[in-house]
């Protein structure tokens, strides 16, 4: 983070777009203490209140980030849940954008021809990261 305060103070952009949480944070910071003038769009990747509450040290920085956002200029989410949720932060409508997943769920499913495979139990598919915040634990516990 210094080297990358280092490279602002000399470059002074007047655009700064995030997409990393934590980076989101140290440019929030920068911004609401006035250290370099920039517009700041940050790119929302997952719901705060799920993906930032792990840990101590996660619950501290959801924190400081539910007090500063208000000092971005836009935010741009990818679900109405999150809207919803940057509006409880106190960010104003004007300033959150939605930008959907620009992949069509109905054309895919429309293409797609199940498999079955026989045999005894559940078998399943997961695609993606196993982190807590997909929410695959609820699906072990709920066939358990």
């Amino acid at each position: 983070i210094p080297f990358l305060l280092k490279i602002l103070l000399r470059s002074k952009p007047d655009v700064i777009f995030s997409t990393f949480p934590h980076l989101s944070l140290f440019f929030l910071i920068l911004k609401k203490f006035k250290i370099i003038k920039f517009s700041l769009i940050i790119r929302q990747p997952n719901m705060v209140s799920i993906s930032l509450s792990q840990s101590i040290k996660l619950k501290i920085i959801k924190f400081i980030y539910k007090k500063l956002i208000t000092s971005c200029d836009k935010l741009i989410v990818t679900s109405s849940s999150m809207y919803k949720e940057a509006e409880s932060f106190g960010l104003k409508k004007n300033k959150i954008h939605i930008i959907r997943s620009p992949i069509d769920i109905s054309l895919i499913r429309k293409e797609l021809v199940p498999k079955r495979i026989k045999g005894e139990g559940l078998r399943l598919v997961f695609v993606g990261r196993l982190e807590y915040q997909k929410g695959d634990d609820r699906i072990i516990k709920g066939y358990q």
